[in-house]
């Protein structure tokens, strides 16, 4: 899974994409969270494959 920055916050631009698992975690239990989206990709977390 993957984070897309949907409004601007702590330095991060609409549309950077974040990958790394820590800082995921961190943002999804923050206040944050709100100004991301979940992306994933073909037979990750949410299913996608067959």
């Amino acid at each position: 899974m993957k984070l897309v920055v949907v409004k601007p916050f702590a330095g991060l631009a609409r549309g950077d994409v974040i990958t790394d698992k820590d800082r995921i975690d961190a943002i999804l239990k923050g206040e944050n969270a709100l100004h991301v989206v979940r992306v994933t990709t073909q037979g990750g977390a949410a299913g996608g494959g067959k």
